[in-house]
C-alpha cells in the first residue's frame, strides 16, 4: 500500500510538470519541440502515461482488498521475479538513460531555452 502511494504521489508530479509544459506548448504561436511520436510530443506523451499509471493504481487499489500482513520478507522477495523485474530493471535502465541524454545535450549546465546541438558534441571531434 505505502509503495503504491508513493506511485501514485510521484505520478501527480509528473501530472503536474508535464501538464505546464503542455500548457505551454497550446498557445496560438508556440511551436513544440522536436519531431510527433505517433502524433503527439513528448510532454503530451507523459502527460498520458502520468494519467495512466494514476489510473492503474486505482485499479490496483480497488482490486487489491485486505492487506495480507502475515507474509514475511521472504514471501515477498520470492514474488519479486519474472515479469515484475523486468519492469523495475527497463524502469531503471529507461531513467539512466533519460539522465544519461540530458547530461550529452545540456552538460551540467542549465540547457538552453532552445537547443540546437548536444553539448558533448563539442568534445567528440
Amino acid at each position: 500500500m505505502v509503495r503504491l502511494g508513493n506511485a501514485v504521489g510521484a505520478a501527480l508530479f509528473g501530472v503536474v510538470a508535464s501538464g505546464y509544459q503542455v500548457l505551454q506548448h497550446i498557445a496560438p504561436g508556440a511551436a513544440a519541440y522536436g519531431s510527433p511520436i505517433l502524433g503527439m510530443h513528448l510532454d503530451s506523451w507523459s502527460l498520458v502515461l502520468f494519467f495512466a499509471v494514476i489510473a492503474a493504481a486505482a485499479l490496483l487499489l480497488m482490486m487489491s482488498g485486505r492487506p495480507d500482513h502475515d507474509r514475511s520478507d521472504h514471501q515477498t522477495a520470492t514474488r519479486f521475479r519474472g515479469l515484475l523485474r523486468f519492469a523495475v530493471y527497463l524502469l531503471i535502465t529507461v531513467t539512466l538513460a533519460n539522465a544519461a541524454s540530458s547530461v550529452a545535450q545540456c552538460g551540467p549546465m542549465e540547457c538552453a531555452a532552445k537547443p540546437i546541438g548536444y553539448w558533448i558534441a563539442k568534445y567528440l571531434r
